[in-house]
């Protein structure tokens, strides 16, 4: 291999300063590097930030390397924590499932999906209290003119609802209530059947893209899955 020589002048940047403190550790650890490598401080230190862009480059990217560190640290303080191999026990095994869910979750773009169904569901229970409530109000209003019918089928006796001697008020009371439950219960309906929709639809996408990454895994462990 050639080796590389001082750059001719005039066709090189000048090197740019960089300050930058550290802890007295990891100052130590540079030191003793740069001694044992034939560098001085500074050649270190640029070699190991070089050595980091190359690694990340090699993985795809930083976003790729650091997810990738994370959850190899996290295999590595579970199998230290069990005392067993995560492909050797399964409480180890739940636990590196766990870790890497929710590593996963540390920057999941579709949370904005999981956002519009929580808003969703907080619509239809606000509709369903609503239904209810107006429910309650009219069994409440009814309470009082309601008379045993005399039948007993399979739930037990039965009641009818008696108008004798509604006046205009109570009449229209009736009538608002009966009006108020069923725009209450078309409300629902609507809620529940949005909700449906957005589920389904946030489902069967997921889904979808998760066998897609199934079968690529399926793929890969059997292309360079460990073989003991």
């Amino acid at each position: 291999m050639a080796r590389t020589g001082r750059p001719r002048q005039g066709n090189a940047a000048k090197n740019a300063p960089l300050n930058m403190r550290t802890s007295p550790d990891l100052r130590e650890k540079i030191e003793q590097a740069a001694e044992a490598n034939g560098r001085s401080l500074t050649q270190e230190v640029e070699r190991r930030l070089i050595t980091s862009f190359i690694f990340d480059d090699s993985r795809g990217g930083p976003h790729i390397g650091a997810f990738a560190n994370m959850l190899c640290a996290a295999i590595q303080n579970i199998e230290l924590d069990t005392g067993h191999r995560w492909m050797d026990d399964f409480d180890t095994f739940t636990r590196v499932r766990g870790a890497a869910e929710r590593l996963l979750e540390w920057r999941n773009p579709g949370i904005e999906n999981i956002s519009r169904i929580n808003d969703a569901e907080a619509r239809r229970d606000e509709a369903s209290a609503r239904h209810a409530g107006i429910r309650e109000e009219l069994a409440a209003f009814e309470a009082p003119f309601r008379k045993p019918t005399g039948r007993v089928g399979l739930m037990g006796g039965g009641t009818s609802l008696s108008k004798d001697g509604w006046g205009e008020v109570e009449h229209q009371k009736h009538t608002d209530l009966i009006t108020r439950e069923r725009d209450a219960y078309f409300e629902l309906q609507a809620a529940e059947e949005a909700l449906g929709q957005l589920r389904d639809t946030a489902y069967n996408r997921m889904d979808r893209h998760e066998q897609a990454g199934r079968e690529i895994a399926d793929h890969l462990f059997d292309a360079l899955g460990p073989r003991e």
